[in-house]
Formats: C-alpha cells, structure tokens, sequence
C-alpha cells in the first residue's frame, strides 16, 4: 500500500460529486429573532440564574429586547424579567420534585420572536448542606470526583481531607465532613438525598458543566455512591451532571444479589448514549459487569487508602499489558478516558491483587474464565495542538494500542462533540487525510478492545487549509450546527433541518427526541440529491429512530439512510417519510409499533416494513412494500 496516498474523508466524495449542483438554503432577510432560554437549571434555596444571552437576530436587525415570564409550576419571584440573565428566587422545597416553566420572547424592535422555555427544577428538601468542596473554588475545567468513605452500614463517618496533591491538582474534590444519613431509617436504606444536594450545588458553580463525574465508595459509603449515580441518571438524565463511574472500596453493606442488581440497572442506563461503569476493589470475590479486582491481603479498613495511593504508587500505575486497575482509570488517572463495554450477568474483566495496601503487584483472577485486558492509552501521532495543515493534508494516527483490534479516527468541531466518524480499520490510519469538515477541526484515535470496551486520546485542534464543510442548516433560524443530533436538539417543534450532500456518519443513531421536526436534503426533488445525501448508521440499532410530541409528527425528506440493524423505527411516531431510499445492514428497513405506521411517499425501500409487537416487540408482521 502507498501510505502517502491522499485520501478524502469519509463523506467528502459526494459531496465534492456535487459541488456545482445549485441549492437554495432560503432567504436569510427578514427574518424574526430566535429566543433561546438556555439550559435548566436545579434549585434549593438560593435564587439562580437564567440565561437567554444566547438568543439572536438572523438578520441583524437591531438589538435585541427580552420579556421573560413564568409558564408553570409553584409561583416565583423573577428579578430583572426585561434582561438576558433574569434572578430567580423564591423556592419552597417539598418531598418532591418540582417542575417550574420560563418562557422568554426577543424582539429587535419590529419583530418578536416565538417563545421558547426552560426548566428550573426545585429539588426535594433534604435537609443541612452537608457537602464539602477540598480546597476551593470549584474549577468547571476539571473533572469532580466525590467521596462517601466509610461508616457503620447506616451512617458516614466524619470526612477527613482527601489530601493527595496529585488527586487534590487534577479534580475538584467533594466529600461530606459532618458525615452522610440515609433519607429515612426505614429499610432498605436509600442516600437519594445526596443527589438532590449535588445537582442543586453544581448548577449553581457550573451551569454547562462538561467535565466526568466520578462517586468513591468506600465501605458503608458504597450504597450512597450507587443510589446517588441511579438517582442522576435515571431520574435527572442531565448529561452535564451524569455519573460516568462508581468505584467501590470493599463495599459491603448490602447483600451481593441487591448490589448486582443496582449495578445492572446504572450500566443499562446511558445519558445521552455515555453508559456509567463501576469497578470494584473486594475482599469476597469478583463482581459481573464490573471491572472487578479480589484485594484479599488489602484490610477492610485500608480499602480507600489502597485505591487513592494507587494514583502514585509506581507497582500500582503499570500499565501491565492490561492487567491493571485502580486509580490509573480514574477521571484523573493515565486510563480516564476508557468506556468500560456493558456485560451483564459476565465478568470480564477480574484481576487480582497479590500485596498490601502499599505494594504488590496485578494478576489475573482465574485468566482461564476471565482472560479480558484492558485496552491501552492512546498516544496520538500526527500534527501538534493548534498545527496548521496545508493542502498537502497530514496523517493523524497513533501508536498501536496494545489490546485493541479496531480503531476509528474522530472529528468536531469542538473537543466535546468528536462524532463525525471519518475513518474505521483494524490498525491506525496510516493515509493523508487532505479535506477536513471544519477550518478549526478537533481529532482523535478511539480504540476498541475483544469485547467492546473503547479509549480515546484528549482531543486535538488543528486548523485545516482544505475545507470542505457539510453543511447542517436549521433553516428557519439560519444557524448551522457540526452534528445533526446537535441541530435536533436545538431545534423547536416545527423547524427544518436541512442537510448539504455528503455521507453523514456518527458515532451512535438520530433521535428526534419527542419532536415534531422535518429532517431533509437540500433539494429532495431532485433524485442526484438524494442519492448523495447519505445517513449512514453504526452497526448499532436504528440509524434514526422518530418519535413525536402530540402535536406534530416529524417528517423525513429526500435521504438515503443505509447501515444500521433497522433503517427507521417508529416506536412512539407516525411519521411522514417522502422521496427517501432507505435501507439496513439487516432484512428491516422499517420497523413501526401499532398506531404508529409510518405514511410513505414515493420511497425506495432495500427491506422490510415490520410491525413490532407492543409488549415484547417481537415481530407481529412483516411487508414487502411496493
């Protein structure tokens, strides 16, 4: 193979196939203002604060004015109503969770714009603010990590200071000092509480936090550690405060059954496609679905020590061709950005730890049953942070991972949305990538081990000469957006989402989220258009899956969706899907639920309808559409 052979990536040959075919975007004058509420915010007792300073004026028309009221939920108090970043105060907390609804309005002086709202969600009362930040104040650039160390299988003891400058440097750091209480003494004991206390404190000291969580439980602290992840990934859902892993210290103050219980149910809850993980440091033996490591020879007591000391220990930071645990996976360690790859009911990854709280050495735990490790770290090659790359292009790989058997080379356009999916081979890319999707593009290698489980390198910048961009358009508002999940989750029901030719690749499946959107190629009247504008699935489940709020059902318009186990489904939508081709890596093109039949027009299908089964989703019946 010539390894200096240019090569354009993923996406761009349509496009480029296209590139003097004309298509209108619309007429950008004239336009009304787009109100944008912000994000939500969580509540105790202190006011907080809106933010609609994202809002704007497609046209530049004038500046723009604001009017927000309250829609919904118990009445509270708004300060300053007529600017960006209104104060809201007044909260009463209950033993529920309460939903209160802001509407805001923009106009720049002869138009206003439609309303759009945000949620402030008042968490229930939980009592004394018991937690505690080491070393203060909170940095929105580091990850958190929080601390239930141990107690008596009721109560938390008193918190001492973390106090490793290592961890204390890389990590905001909360712990309880006064101790932690169950929400009630009635059995079983639950710690939710604790959940409410820290979505309420990190909305107040980082509103568009996008950093990893990690809850430490060490003894009686293991239960609040789970209960407080089940509680912000099943019940808050928000992806800037979700839970990305439990690690437990010799953590037994519930039975086995009910922990592996627990344990299945946060792994089979992702937040927005990112699944938590959970590793388990024990003295009774290995843990399914776990990163799971038997410390026989490490005191109950020692259990917390062991593992913050494995952050500088120099026999517990080898890599180990993958047989290694503790803190070298945490959010601050060598590992952080490993995925552990969901198993329940298996165990696949069971080490072993032959020596004391202070030294020793990793081993497998029956290699014969359980012979998983660990993929390595992945070490970039290819241009520096901030590089400009010439039209000549460069190569952007990395050195092998040991472990690994795929790799897959990741753009955006921003270090937090690396989707695009430009490149996927067994090995490191070795060829010149020449056209990028963004003038500033964000890379990285993420590799996968045998069973699923994936590490990535931080992302890097470089700034592209050769730009050929594909183009997502909301085309009432004129704002573009570098992924179409992203553009769907912006969007207000109603809009359309246009999409400039090219191959629309990602990591993980569109969701319409509930909307009533229409989701189109730029001119699907024209069948060269459709042909070249491609949604291409992952392998893994629907490519798009519609669903719809009671008002509108979405619409799809002018596409070719191929790839993925089913091409469309319609669990909760009867959606509207005009002049596309669709197709699948599977004999489905098209699966729909009862009363939600998808209305075709004039479509080109490569599969199946099927019509699941409401309770089991089995197939109910299947159709050869003509």
């Amino acid at each position: 193979m010539d390894h200096t052979r240019p090569i354009s990536v993923l996406g761009t040959t349509a496009l480029l196939l296209l590139a003097a075919s004309p298509f209108a975007w619309g007429d950008a004058a004239n336009k009304p203002p787009r109100a944008e509420a912000g994000l939500p915010r969580y509540a105790a007792k202190a006011p907080v604060r809106l933010d609609g300073s994202g809002s704007y004026d497609p046209d530049h028309s004038g500046p723009l004015t604001y009017a927000w009221t309250q829609a919904s939920g118990p009445p509270l108090v708004i300060t300053g109503a007529d600017t960006a970043t209104p104060a809201v105060s007044g909260f009463v907390q209950t033993a529920e969770i309460q939903e209160c609804v802001f509407e805001l309005v923009v106009s720049d002086g002869e138009l206003r714009s439609a309303p759009d709202t945000v949620s402030t969600i008042i968490v229930p009362l939980y009592g004394p603010d018991a937690l505690g930040l080491e070393r203060p104040p909170f940095d929105a650039n580091k990850p958190t990590v929080i601390l239930f160390r141990g107690g008596d299988c009721v109560n938390g003891n008193l918190g001492r200071p973390w106090d490793v400058p290592d961890w204390i440097g890389r990590a905001n750091i909360i712990d309880f000092p006064s101790g932690y209480t169950p929400d009630s003494y009635t059995v079983p004991l639950t710690y939710y509480k604790y959940a409410d206390m820290l979505i309420a404190y990190l909305s107040s000291v980082a509103p568009e936090y996008r950093q990893p969580i990690q809850i430490i439980g060490v003894s009686t602290g293991g239960m609040p550690a789970i209960d407080v992840a089940l509680r912000l990934n099943t019940i808050y859902r928000d992806p800037r405060y979700n839970a990305n892993r439990v690690t437990y210290c010799d953590a037994r103050c519930r039975d086995k059954t009910t922990q592996l219980a627990l344990v299945d149910r946060l792994v089979a809850n992702s937040v927005e496609g990112e699944p938590c993980w959970v590793d388990s440091y024990d003295s009774t033996g290995p843990w399914p679905n776990a990163l799971s490591v038997y410390c026989p020879l490490v005191p109950h007591a020692k259990a917390g020590n062991w593992y913050r000391e494995s952050l500088v220990s120099a026999d517990m930071g080898k890599f180990n061709d993958g047989v290694v645990a503790g803190a070298y996976w945490s959010v601050v360690g060598p590992g952080k950005n490993l995925q552990l790859a969901p198993a329940p009911g298996r165990q696949i990854y069971s080490f072993q730890w032959s020596g004391s709280s202070t030294s020793g050495r990793m081993e497998f735990y029956h290699e014969s049953s359980y012979p998983g490790r660990l993929p390595q770290p992945i070490t970039l090659t290819g241009p520096a942070e901030g590089a400009a790359v010439g039209a000549g292009g460069a190569v952007l790989s990395c050195r092998n991972s040991q472990n690994a058997v795929g790799y897959q080379l990741l753009f955006g356009r921003d270090p937090f949305h690396l989707t695009y999916l430009a490149w996927e081979g067994a090995t490191p890319p070795n060829d010149v990538v020449t056209v990028f999707p963004f003038p500033k593009t964000w890379w990285t290698i993420k590799a996968r081990d045998l069973y699923g489980s994936t590490i990535h390198a931080d992302p890097v910048c470089l700034t592209a000469e050769n730009v050929v961009p594909q183009t997502i358009e909301n085309s009432g508002t004129s704002q573009t957006y570098a992924a179409i999940q992203e553009a769907i989750n912006a969007a207000h029901e109603g809009d359309q989402i246009v999409l400039a030719p090219g191959v629309w690749q990602y990591l993980g499946n569109l969701d319409f989220k509930g909307k009533g959107l229409t989701l189109r190629s730029a001119d699907p009247n024209d069948a060269r258009v459709v042909g070249a504008t491609v949604l291409c699935g992952d392998g893994r489940g629907p490519v798009v899956t519609l669903s719809s709020g009671p008002d509108r059902p979405p619409t799809l318009e002018g596409l070719t969706i191929a790839g993925g186990t089913v091409g469309i489904s319609c669990r909760d939508a009867a959606p509207t899907i005009r002049r596309c081709t669709v197709g699948s890596d599977g004999p489905v093109a098209i699966e729909f639920w009862p009363a939600h039949e998808p209305r075709l027009i004039d479509c080109t299908l490569f599969g199946h309808v099927t019509k699941r089964d409401v309770d089991t989703s089995n197939i109910h019946a299947t159709y050869e559409w003509r």
